[in-house]
C-alpha cells in the first residue's frame, strides 16, 4: 500500500512446509496472490545440496525439522 503498487502486479512467495500459515492467511485475506514453492530434485545430490544451502541460510530452520520428525514418530501428524 505505501509503495502504490496495485495487488496484481505482484505476488508473495513462501516455502512449502516453513510454518508461516497465519501471515499466509493475512495475505491471502487482503487480496494478494501467495504461491508456495515446492522443492523438486530428479536426484538425491541435487536435494541434498539445496537442503545443505538453505540449512546454511537458515540454521534455525533444523530445529523446525527436527521437532516435525519427532512429531511424526509420535503420530501427531
Amino acid at each position: 500500500e505505501k509503495l502504490n503498487i496495485k495487488k496484481d502486479q505482484y505476488e508473495v512467495q513462501m516455502l512449502k512446509g516453513v510454518p508461516k500459515r497465519a501471515f499466509q492467511d493475512e495475505l491471502i485475506q487482503n487480496g494478494t496472490l501467495v504461491r508456495l514453492y515446492v522443492p523438486f530434485a530428479q536426484k538425491w545430490k541435487y536435494a541434498t545440496a539445496y537442503c545443505k544451502r538453505r540449512l546454511a541460510a537458515n540454521p534455525a530452520m533444523a530445529a523446525y525439522i527436527f521437532k516435525n520428525i519427532l512429531q511424526k514418530i509420535a503420530g501427531r501428524r
